[in-house]
């Protein structure tokens, strides 16, 4: 088999193949064009190896096996916090395509398993989500959350020089974080501590609750209003959309999908080839909080926009997710890929957001909510779309309806001389 080409001058390939990593030269290059790749983004990724094979180097690590398991975490993760301006000759994270890298490797069998900074402690983290899912019966997202902060407190100083907590360094820890955290995310911040020290007294792990000492934030139903843009703004955004790209095609889908139906970004990224039934024109949906599957009409609209992505737009994969990032690699859209999108849309649209409201694709199921009650329709009718559990959940849209808020009004009586 050929070498790939990445670089026209033969200086540059000699270079690289002369690294650490030079005997896996070319089984990256073949996976990246395998996974469609620019040449310059392959150069970039290639550079990045390099950079990182010098810095094994440095540490004296003498074998790739070095990487594999929780040493490999380590090393990796030493890495990712060495650099601190992460954009200077190549303008992009010096470390991007590790993450790539490491899992060509491990395709190709060099490595078992390929090293990632996610789950850093892997044992402890992964004996807690088997708590949360088993023992608490808590929805994938809510676990997803918990076990992030329990991996970051993990992964703090005192904890990671002590292999203990103090009450003194939870304190710290939590005041570091809750700082530009927002009044309503500084209490779910505290509740993924609380919860974690909980969990390891209970297994054993720690000889004091330190949870206990730890106080909750205190919150009200109702006491904070979702942000919400006006129907005509979101309307404008999505007029705007070019749909004679395919980059064009996926986020007029997208946006067509969140107007229509409300759905939560992680709905989307799930949404498959097999939850479209063409023939009875429906889409099912699986709420991500409430595990209610949920069968909605698919309207003609939603249907001619999805259709002409997947046959014009869509690029051809064994992923069965309806939406694809549009780089490479060509893997299923995220979540942050979807609020970025929504973001970049909406400059486009010369539309300025609100600095204090979210702007991912919860801004327009709380718009598409307020739409609804503006329009008449029912709580009820709403939390079933919605797929809200509790009705408390829905009433925060009454008070996003301003203009019915004014019809409602009492006259303020007269003053009286």
């Amino acid at each position: 088999m050929d070498a790939v080409k990445v670089y026209v001058t033969p200086g540059y390939d000699a270079k690289y193949r002369n690294g650490f990593f030079g005997r896996f030269y070319d089984i990256f290059c073949f996976w990246m064009k395998k996974h469609g790749y620019r040449p310059k983004s392959m150069q970039i990724c290639i550079h990045s190896i390099f950079e990182f094979g010098k810095y094994l180097e440095q540490k004296g690590v003498k074998s790739i096996s070095q990487l594999e398991g929780e040493s490999g975490q380590r090393l990796l993760m030493s890495y990712k916090e060495s650099y601190t301006d992460c954009r200077k000759y190549w303008q992009r994270d010096p470390r991007y395509g590790l993450h790539h890298f490491m899992k060509a490797l491990q395709e190709a069998g060099v490595i078992k398993t390929a090293p990632s900074t996610a789950c850093l402690f892997l044992s402890e983290t992964k004996q807690y989500v088997e708590f949360l899912r088993n023992q608490k019966g808590l929805s994938d997202e809510t676990i997803r959350r918990h076990a992030y902060w329990a991996e970051k407190l993990l992964r703090s100083t005192v904890y990671l020089a002590k292999r203990d907590f103090d009450i003194a360094s939870i304190e710290l820890f939590i005041e570091r974080e809750c700082a530009p955290a927002k009044r309503s995310y500084k209490g779910t911040i505290i509740d993924a501590v609380r919860s974690f020290l909980t969990y390891m007294h209970w297994s054993g792990k720690t000889a004091h609750n330190l949870s206990r000492h730890i106080i909750r934030t205190v919150s009200y139903d109702l006491q904070s209003i979702p942000g919400v843009l006006p129907w005509p703004a979101v309307q404008r955004m999505i007029g705007g959309i070019d749909k004679t790209t395919a980059l064009g095609m996926r986020d007029y889908a997208i946006a067509v999908l969140l107007c229509t139906y409300g759905l939560r970004s992680g709905e989307i990224t799930r949404l498959t080839l097999e939850n479209i039934d063409w023939r009875n024109d429906t889409i099912h949906i699986t709420h991500r909080k409430s595990l209610k599957d949920l069968l909605l009409p698919l309207t003609a609209t939603v249907g001619a926009e999805i259709l002409s992505y997947l046959k014009n737009g869509r690029p051809k994969t064994k992923y069965r997710e309806v939406f694809l990032h549009d780089k490479s690699p060509l893997t299923p859209l995220s979540t942050s890929g979807i609020a970025s999108m929504i973001r970049r849309r909406f400059r486009s649209a010369g539309i300025e957001l609100p600095p204090d409201i979210r702007k991912g694709a919860h801004l327009f199921r709380h718009s598409f909510a307020t739409h609804l009650v503006r329009q008449g329709a029912s709580l009820k009718q709403i939390g079933d779309i919605l797929g809200h559990r509790d009705p408390k959940s829905t009433r925060v849209y009454t008070k996003t309806a301003v203009d019915q808020l004014k019809d409602a009004a009492l006259e303020v009586p007269g003053v009286i001389a």
